[in-house]
């Protein structure tokens, strides 16, 4: 019989995005604990679409790097901005959640599902610990200099997401969310 988990609607009511992370706060076995909590995510057919990269010294840099050269779109960008972009990437640990590409439609909408329930998981396990995460779809994941930097075949997997984790600097506000009124139709 499973034990009841009482704190599980707290540890929801926690989870959010941050967006600042104090630098090296999370250890290997944090991350590592949550990694395989992301492998418990459901996946129809069993096709495990996986593929994390974990993302740390010479290739972090890189990273920073090459988020400071999207970020500016070839201006030039004042020091203090360049110094905040990087420690946008450099501070918190970084993972690449990639999802191994397939021909079918239908297979690449269900793996999708697996990865984003897999984010999720991740998310989950973090903010057990207290550690915040942001899951990010921005500009760089989908520039193919970071699929040279990560070493990744592009026709093999997609970045679907760069998440973020750390300690956080500060905590943001909840946002509103619907109720479920708001969303939950009955039919008899």
């Amino acid at each position: 019989m499973l034990k009841s988990m009482k704190n599980f609607n707290q540890l929801l009511e926690h989870c959010r995005t941050y967006h600042a992370f104090q630098r090296d706060s999370v250890d290997k076995k944090e991350l590592f604990e949550a990694l395989e909590a992301s492998l418990k995510a459901p996946n129809h057919k069993f096709t495990f679409p996986w593929k994390y990269i974990l993302i740390s010294g010479e290739t972090k840099k890189k990273v920073a790097e090459l988020a400071v050269e999207v970020k500016s779109k070839g201006e030039q960008l004042p020091p203090a901005k360049i110094e905040a972009i990087k420690d946008k990437f450099l501070n918190p640990k970084l993972v690449a959640f990639c999802q191994e590409k397939s021909d079918s439609e239908f297979t690449s909408k269900e793996d999708y599902a697996t990865l984003s329930c897999s984010v999720q998981l991740f998310a989950l396990s973090l903010a057990e610990k207290g550690i915040g995460y942001k899951w990010s779809t921005a500009k760089i994941t989908r520039d193919e200099r970071f699929y040279d930097v990560l070493d990744l075949d592009p026709n093999k997997y997609e970045v679907i997401g760069l998440i973020m984790a750390g300690r956080p600097c500060a905590v943001p506000k909840p946002r509103q969310r619907p109720t479920l009124d708001e969303v939950l139709t009955l039919r008899n």
